[in-house]
């Protein structure tokens, strides 16, 4: 297997431009974790979102397609996909709520517990954020900085790079400022990038 180059790229924009970004977490990003811990220890200890938030805005997780409803006992492997959501509206939504009165009805469709077995070393997870949490969620989640994909990453500079270039103050790769611009001649082939984004009414 070939080894993955990798760019840090680290930038900060206009509060105004901050949402463009959520529009390439929407399509899944990954971040670093232990392998076998759990979603809640993923979520609360790893990443620092509060319990409270876990508890009362998350409402719907999905761990690689199968509804959760216990996040301390549901582990994560190398390479899950993890979805989160706020309440879903509708029959839809009562139905995937986590410990909601209709769980008992998907039991095929849920995630067992049984078949969680805890691993050891670095895992990435793949998340996928939905809704309010989209929005609430991923600016914390940017300025922590992401994994993206190279080709993803890649399309969301060429589509929006006028936008950018008119609401980035700071352009910064493996350390070093340069020219958004100039970005393009410096893509380069089988590369990961890991991406921090905030935005300058932060900094």
């Amino acid at each position: 297997q070939q080894k993955l180059n990798i760019m840090k790229i680290c930038m900060i924009v206009t509060s105004e431009l901050l949402p463009r970004f959520l529009k390439l977490l929407e399509q899944g990003f990954f971040v670093k974790t232990q392998a076998g811990c759990s979603i809640k220890d993923l979520l609360c200890e790893q990443l620092k979102i509060e319990e409270e938030y876990l508890d009362k805005r998350i409402q719907t997780l999905f761990l690689n397609g199968k509804a959760v409803d216990e996040v301390e006992t549901a582990y994560l492997q190398d390479n899950a996909t993890l979805a989160l959501s706020a309440a879903m509206p509708g029959l839809v939504g009562a139905t995937f709520r986590k410990g909601g009165t209709f769980a008992p009805m998907r039991n095929t469709i849920s995630h067992d517990a049984a078949i969680s077995i805890k691993g050891k070393g670095e895992a990435r997870a793949k998340l996928k954020l939905f809704n309010l949490v989209l929005k609430e969620l991923g600016p914390i989640f940017l300025a922590n900085g992401v994994w993206i994909p190279e080709d993803k990453f890649n399309e969301f500079i060429a589509r929006y790079l006028k936008e950018i270039k008119a609401a980035c103050s700071l352009f910064q790769l493996d350390g070093e400022s340069v020219d958004i611009a100039k970005f393009e001649e410096m893509k380069g082939k089988n590369t990961e990038i890991f991406l921090q984004v905030t935005s300058d009414r932060e900094s």
